[in-house]
């Protein structure tokens, strides 16, 4: 069915493209126009549209006759017609063409003029304003070197002058280095002859120190091979001889010859008063 109704269409389409069909159902159209618009827009019933339509327009003349004349006449005559109005106005057309022509290059010729004096124009304008770029470019740098030479000038001092402080601060610096240099080689060389002075007093006193042990010494061997002796008088009458015999000290009783031992005889001491005599 689909390949039927394409085949249809087709059909159709090329029909319609034929010169004389589609002439004549335009000549159709524009014979019968009435009785199309009546079924068309009447607000009658269809069937008594249809009626009216057989009754009034039913006319083979309208409807089959005049509309194939015209398109006779279309795909026919009108050719040969519009081949022999072409024929008689040539030379018109000819001469008209001409005047066209003429036309058309003496409005070329004043636009080339005016392009001509447009381009000058432009190129004078161009120049100038590039003259006049330059102009301000140069003037432009000009100023930036003044205000840059300006600006190195005070920059120089600014460096001269931080560069002078810097000297003087250096030159202080150095004179306060070679005064601490030379203030402390003047209190390292008093402090080491101090220190010679404090070695050679050490020296000194540890050869006193030497002599003093040795009279120590001396005097201790001598009082090793002495013995001492004390009488000891207690409160109660009692009496003790203490006799030191090098490192050993020994208590005795002269009346009873009695040999107190020395917890006891320090027992006797603490617990009562007694007085000592060397012997």
């Amino acid at each position: 069915m689909k390949e039927f109704l394409q085949s249809l269409f087709k059909t159709t389409e090329e029909r319609i493209r034929n010169p004389f069909i589609g002439a004549f159902m335009t000549s159709w159209l524009l014979f019968n126009w009435k009785p199309i618009l009546y079924i068309l827009l009447s607000s009658y019933a269809i069937g008594n549209r249809i009626e009216y339509v057989e009754e009034h327009f039913s006319n083979y003349i309208l409807l089959f006759w005049l509309p194939l004349i015209a398109a006779l006449f279309y795909v026919l005559v009108l050719p040969y017609l519009n081949l022999g109005f072409d024929r008689l106005l040539k030379k018109s057309q000819l001469k008209r063409n001409l005047i066209v022509i003429e036309t058309q290059k003496r409005n070329i010729a004043n636009q080339i003029e005016l392009a001509i004096g447009e381009i000058k124009l432009e190129e004078t304008k161009t120049s100038y304003r590039e003259r006049n770029s330059h102009n301000q470019l140069v003037e432009a740098l000009q100023k930036k070197n003044r205000d840059l030479e300006i600006t190195l000038d005070a920059t120089m001092e600014k460096n001269n002058s931080a560069l002078e402080d810097l000297k003087a601060e250096f030159s202080n610096r150095e004179k306060i280095r070679v005064d601490e240099i030379k203030s402390f080689e003047r209190n390292y060389s008093e402090s080491r002859e101090e220190i010679m002075a404090l070695n050679n007093a050490m020296f000194e006193k540890d050869k006193q120190i030497q002599n003093l042990r040795k009279i120590v010494s001396d005097l201790e061997r001598k009082d090793s091979n002495k013995t001492l002796s004390y009488l000891l008088e207690f409160e109660n009458g009692l009496k003790l001889i203490e006799r030191f015999d090098g490192n050993k000290i020994t208590y005795l009783n002269p009346e009873t010859n009695e040999i107190y031992s020395d917890q006891k005889a320090e027992i006797l001491k603490e617990r009562s008063q007694h007085s000592r005599k060397m012997l």
